[in-house]
């Protein structure tokens, strides 16, 4: 597994996709422009042309977000068969009856971090380490992890993996807002939030 590098800023060179992949996630409804975005429960779809939709399934108050592909047959115009297709897509979805596998989602996780609660200075060697044990502190650690997925997406163009690693920023930005409104227990660390390409 390896940490997603940040070496472009991918919003900065795709304005307009990150501004629909946030209307995305905020349930936004578009039906005009390029991007097209509906909602239906707690799934939304973004249709762009000569892509596959983009499906988001997100469960906001447990920070559980998961990106899917779906099949396409659109090509630029929004007709009533291609809305029927999205549908039918979620519902397979709901259903987990169908091949399609998340590409990009959230899991949690859980770590011990031990902090030490002071300095040690001046100490024999052997003195130290039995200090050092007493004075450490173990706290549990929750840790948000964003993983992006290729799958399949050897069978799609770099548009879609780009698109993935956008929306994994997105959402790594979102569960960061989040997590800072939460009160933090005394024997927890502060959480963090990761990106991992598997």
């Amino acid at each position: 597994m390896k940490i997603a590098k940040k070496s472009e800023n991918l919003s900065d060179n795709y304005p307009a996709l990150s501004v629909a992949l946030i209307q995305l996630l905020n349930k936004q409804e578009k039906n005009w422009g390029y991007f097209r975005i509906k909602n239906q429960d707690a799934y939304s779809c973004l249709c762009t042309p000569y892509f596959p939709h983009l499906i988001l399934h997100q469960n906001e108050s447990n920070l559980i977000y998961k990106v899917y592909w779906g099949y396409s047959s659109y090509q630029g115009s929004w007709e009533e068969r291609n809305e029927k297709e999205i549908w039918k897509t979620i519902e397979t979805i709901k259903l987990k009856r169908n091949a399609l596998k998340p590409l990009v989602y959230t899991r949690k996780k859980s770590q011990i971090v031990t902090n030490y609660r002071g300095a040690i200075a001046g100490r024999k060697q052997t003195v130290q380490k039995t200090i050092k044990r007493e004075l450490q502190q173990e706290k549990k650690q929750r840790i948000h992890e964003i993983v992006i997925n290729p799958g399949l997406e050897s069978n799609f163009c770099s548009g879609v993996r780009t698109i993935n690693r956008l929306i994994a920023t997105l959402i790594k930005d979102k569960i960061e807002r989040q997590i800072a409104d939460i009160a933090i227990e005394k024997n927890e660390a502060k959480p963090i939030v990761t990106i991992a390409e598997v």
